[in-house]
Parts: structure tokens; C-alpha cells; sequence
């Protein structure tokens, strides 16, 4: 058994029971618990560095196989996978229930052609994308290390030198961002890698967007509808949440920075 906690604000399911934020939306987890089966794994590796496989999850997708989890948003999973020659990449694919939503497979488009565009060691590197099939997802390198949030969850807040050497990696990621004419729009201690170093990575560009929409593919940007909201409301700017798509500029990450240095 398993306890699972939903949020409030998203409805996403959290089976953790030390985990105090929703890692979706960063909305504060109830207290309370329901217990409910949990899926079992595929095969049992005791000594595997992520996330057994679940009893629903696919053990194949095209060329690559599935080793494990490594983490879960609110509309796909990431797995560890190994490619045709054996190497470990990622890869992120869109939830099945949601594999007909076109406009979700138009994020994983922009998030394939954001992280290409962007140089740097701050980011993950882009091997592939296949958004037309049963199946919509994303393969990029894989980066050993745990989330900010998970850190943090475990070890407490970063201690002054600590969180010096991170606020330098995240400001010269976001350098690198902004410098490819990238927004990220979601920037949170979730989408942020820690490696064994202490150095951070930006990941998860799902709702990034381009500082000049004429500079992408246009069939790759999203049209935000007026007032509506994307993000994660404990890190967005006034201007994220006004759901003013023109109010929004490289400010925003910068405000997210701050309350996630805060």
C-alpha cells in the first residue's frame, strides 16, 4: 500500500509521504493520506539508480527500452531508457490519455526546438523528437543527479556557499536562455537537475516560448488565449498570472530565480 496525496489546486496525484509540495503545480499537499494500490514494477532491480516500472508502463518504444522512472508531471513521464547501441538517454513521453491532444504534442515540438537553440552545459542536449504516431515523445540526454526540490526536501535549504555556486549555474543558464531568444515560463526547484557536483541544470521547456515569435516555426507556437494561465503559480510573475501572453518577457524567469533563491 501506498500513500497517495492529491492536490487541491491540480488534481495531480503524489505518492510520496515526505514530499510537502505538489510537484506539478507547487501548491501545499494535505495532510491527509488515502491509501490505494500501488501498480506493481515490471521487473524487480533492487540496485537500479531510479523508479521501478510500473505494471502500466511500456517496457519498449520504437528502438529504446525501458529501464525505469525518473520522474512524473501532469502530462507525461520520464523514463531512463537504452538506446539501439546500449547508451542511457531519457526520454519523455506524453501520458496515453492525452497522447490525442494536439496541442500537448505541439508542446513536446517547442520543447524539442527550444532546447536546440539553446547552448551551454545549463541545459540537456535534444536526440530526438516524434510527435505524429500512437505514441508522442521526446529523447534527450540523460543527466545523473536529483531536483532542487528533492534536495532540498531531503537536506533542508542550501547552506550560503551552497546556494551561492547554484544562484551562479542558474543565472548563467538563464543567460544562455534569454540569449537563444527563449523564455522558459516555468522555471521552479522541480525542473532544476542537481548533479553530483552541486552544479544545476534547467530542464522541462515544455512552456517555453520565443522572445520573437517571427524567429520559430509557427506551427510550433502556441497561441495562449487571453487571461489564461501557464505555469506554476508559486513561481510566476504578476505578469505570468495576468495570463497576458504580451506582458510576458525574460522578466519572468528572472522573477522566478528570485523566489526560488528567496
Amino acid at each position: 500500500m501506498v500513500a497517495v496525496r492529491t492536490c487541491s489546486e491540480c488534481g495531480t496525484q503524489t505518492e510520496s509521504d515526505e514530499r510537502r509540495f505538489c510537484q506539478a503545480c507547487g501548491t501545499a499537499l494535505p495532510d491527509h493520506t488515502q491509501p490505494t494500490t500501488a501498480p506493481t514494477r515490471t521487473e524487480p532491480e533492487s540496485d537500479s539508480p531510479w523508479h521501478p516500472l510500473l505494471s502500466s508502463d511500456p517496457t519498449q518504444i520504437d528502438g529504446y527500452r525501458l529501464d525505469g522512472r525518473l520522474g512524473t508531471g501532469s502530462f507525461g513521464v520520464v523514463y531512463a531508457v537504452s538506446d539501439a547501441d546500449g547508451s542511457l538517454v531519457a526520454l519523455k513521453l506524453l501520458r496515453p490519455e492525452l497522447s490525442d491532444d494536439r496541442r500537448l504534442r505541439r508542446r513536446l515540438a517547442r520543447e524539442a526546438e527550444a532546447l536546440r537553440r539553446v547552448e551551454g552545459d545549463r541545459t540537456v542536449k535534444i536526440i530526438d523528437v516524434i510527435t505524429e504516431g500512437d505514441r508522442a515523445y521526446l529523447v534527450m540526454e540523460l543527466l545523473e543527479g536529483s531536483t532542487l526540490d528533492d534536495r532540498v526536501e531531503d537536506q533542508g535549504p542550501l547552506q550560503a556557499g551552497l546556494l551561492w555556486f547554484a544562484a551562479q549555474g542558474l543565472i548563467e543558464a538563464l543567460r544562455d536562455i534569454h540569449a537563444a531568444g527563449v523564455i522558459h515560463r516555468d522555471l521552479k526547484p522541480d525542473n532544476i537537475l542537481v548533479d553530483a557536483e552541486g552544479a544545476p541544470h534547467v530542464l522541462d521547456f515544455g512552456l517555453a516560448k520565443p522572445v520573437d515569435d517571427s524567429e520559430w516555426d509557427s506551427s510550433r507556437i502556441e497561441d495562449t488565449t487571453a487571461g489564461e494561465f501557464m505555469g506554476t503559480f508559486a513561481y510566476a510573475s504578476p505578469e505570468l498570472v495576468s495570463g497576458d501572453p504580451d506582458r510576458i518577457d525574460v522578466r519572468t524567469d528572472v522573477f522566478a530565480l528570485g523566489v526560488i533563491l528567496y
